[in-house]
């Protein structure tokens, strides 16, 4: 038992870090509005990440689907904005969007049947075959994010707050994409279902259920580590277990024993 969690060391730090991370900056997507135009972005990272396998024959660079998938997901995030696909009828227009991206990675898949494992990759990640390097960059990644929310999540949190309230479309935008970088690496490492989950999951279940803001990101953070960490602990131990799928469904039940507790408490 302790040679296998010594084995599989880094995925486990990669497992801490990412989650924590994911549960502190993913209110704050929701609270602006923009998880929906996330969730679509993050369709044009992996198709971004497609393109790049199939140009690695050609440049010979094993980071190039790293590079387009960050391009793919720039390239999304301007055309958004330039075409201000903020109106009222965003959802609408967003799921549209979503369905005709997700149309193009399939037909890519039957143009290309090698890129599905690719695709696989890009939906569900693992950090059970992740290699050391891969594993080591997203640890400096997200070690690096913690450090940084620890001195600047209270100025986050006040824009996203007023966005959230008053509706402000701030016009300086860099810190919408300090929250969108480690978002995009994300599904690059990780998986998009893995990523989104643990955005979002915590955020919404756990949303009024401590008494402030410091507790309630605290306490979601502690969950979602437990909750990565015991899923990854599980799909080793259980071969048949796929990672992320125990890792989301863990992280649910985990935040909705928690929230019911509360209530009841309450």
């Amino acid at each position: 038992m302790i040679e296998m969690l010594l084995f599989y060391k880094l995925s486990f730090i990669t497992s801490i870090l990412s989650s924590a991370s994911f549960s502190i900056i993913g209110k704050h997507f929701i609270w602006r509005n923009k998880f929906l135009e996330l969730f679509t972005l993050c369709q044009f990272a992996i198709i971004g990440n497609l393109v790049g396998h199939l140009l690695i024959p050609f440049i010979h660079l094993e980071v190039t689907p790293l590079i387009t998938s960050i391009a793919f997901f720039v390239l999304g995030k301007t055309l958004f904005d330039i075409l201000r696909i903020n109106s009222k009828d965003r959802s609408t227009r967003m799921i549209t969007i979503y369905l005709v991206l997700n149309s193009i990675q399939f037909l890519m898949i039957s143009l290309f049947p090698n890129l599905e494992t690719h695709l696989n990759n890009g939906l569900f990640g693992s950090m059970v075959t992740a290699f050391d390097y891969e594993n080591m960059w997203m640890i400096s990644i997200y070690g690096l994010l913690l450090i940084l929310l620890f001195f600047y999540n209270k100025v986050i949190s006040k824009n996203s707050l007023e966005i959230s309230f008053f509706q402000r479309n701030k016009k300086k935008t860099k810190d919408e994409y300090f929250l969108l970088i480690p978002v995009i690496i994300g599904v690059f490492g990780l998986g998009l279902i893995y990523t989104l989950s643990f955005l979002s999951l915590g955020a919404i279940i756990l949303a009024n259920g401590f008494s402030n803001q410091r507790i309630n990101t605290l306490c979601t953070a502690i969950i979602s580590i437990f909750a990565s960490v015991g899923g990854l602990f599980l799909s080793i131990y259980f071969e048949n277990l796929s990672t992320t799928p125990t890792q989301v469904v863990l992280l649910a039940l985990l935040c909705g024993l928690v929230k019911l507790s509360r209530t009841k408490l309450l």
